[in-house]
């Protein structure tokens, strides 16, 4: 155990990356000045998320609210057996948050939005390891100096709207430590790794491998590509590399093949995503975390190369928690068939 000096300096630096500024009573999370998060949790088939976020931000309704496609911020994390979509948009005020948010259709059956007990449940479940959210928001929702604070979760949450703020010592880990290879906190290891070679196409079969790993957890961080605009600038490109000097000659091959390919793909009814995917394996020992990881590069050493995010480790936890903030520069393109939600 930490000593309290030690745990002073510690929560002093671990409530820096706790990614929020704001916490609303509907789930909404503004996690940085003008940047809002909402999470819903996935009722369907997993892969038409991609699909629903690519036809709302094509919508007629988000081009009116100048939500353009290369500002689109959407994470699905697959996470204790279940899969959740977390959307941000960056917007002057709360209220201007929610008409974005109002787009995703409540009455779709693809996802359900998450209600503040619920999104910080699974954020709780994250940092500290356990299922006891409520039992800490008894203690954080009321104020230091409350004489009489409220025993009921009910009770709980009136006195957190009425107060508008929350601690982030509400998911706050007593105890985090990492290295290069991996963390240690709440009596738990992980460790984070990221496919070098993605598939081409992202399927059904693809998913169903990340899960049948046992302990493991995942996070697609997603922005959907104007296929008609990419089309336009390979074409663009290709012209003005046509009439070059020769050391300019692969560049000019690559963008003269890839306008049929695109175009092909366009016809067959696919999208383009471009992706940042994280891997997360845990285990609470140290030796059998060795002995999954090993058997994690195994399985997947025919078809994809799995490496170690070394002294990436917080990069990693930074960008699988669903706040839709990526901080690995490891992206590829990916394409998925468009399927009917």
């Amino acid at each position: 155990m930490l000593s309290k000096r030690e745990f002073k300096k510690y929560r002093k630096n671990a409530l820096k990356e706790i990614h929020y500024q704001n916490v609303y009573a509907d789930g909404v999370i503004e996690t940085k000045p003008g940047y809002f998060t909402k999470m819903y949790r996935c009722a369907g088939n997993a892969l038409a998320v991609f699909d629903l976020i690519h036809r709302f931000y094509m919508s007629e309704d988000a081009t009116l609210l100048d939500c353009k496609l290369n500002e689109v911020d959407a994470q699905m994390t697959y996470f204790e057996g279940s899969y959740y979509l977390t959307v941000g948009t960056e917007q002057n005020s709360y209220e201007s948050s929610l008409n974005v948010f109002d787009l995703i259709d409540p009455n779709e059956v693809l996802v359900i939005q998450m209600s503040f007990n619920e999104r910080m449940s699974v954020l709780h479940a994250m940092y500290q390891n356990d299922d006891k959210f409520e039992d800490r928001f008894r203690q954080f929702s009321c104020r230091k100096k409350e004489i009489n604070p409220p025993v009921e979760f009910k009770d709980c949450m009136k006195n957190f709207k009425k107060n508008k703020k929350i601690s982030k010592d509400l998911i706050l880990p007593f105890e985090m430590y990492e290295n290069s290879t991996e963390f240690e906190f709440e009596g738990n290891y992980i460790r984070y790794f990221y496919l070098k070679n993605t598939p081409r196409y992202l399927t059904r079969e693809f998913l169903e491998e990340m899960e049948s790993i046992e302990n493991v957890c995942f996070s697609i961080h997603f922005k959907p590509l104007d296929q008609t605009q990419i089309i336009e600038y390979v074409q663009t490109k290709f012209e003005v590399l046509k009439d070059l000097k020769r050391q300019e000659l692969l560049q000019k091959q690559f963008f003269e093949a890839a306008t049929p390919e695109l175009k092909k793909s366009a016809k067959r009814n696919e999208e383009m995503f471009l992706i940042t995917m994280v891997l997360g394996v845990a285990n609470d020992s140290i030796d059998e975390l060795d002995d999954k990881v090993k058997k994690l590069v195994r399985e997947f050493e025919k078809s994809y190369v799995v490496k170690e995010l070394k002294f990436q480790q917080k990069n990693s936890l930074q960008t699988f928690l669903p706040f839709c903030e990526d901080r690995l520069d490891i992206k590829t393109t990916i394409y998925k068939k468009r399927e009917t939600v």
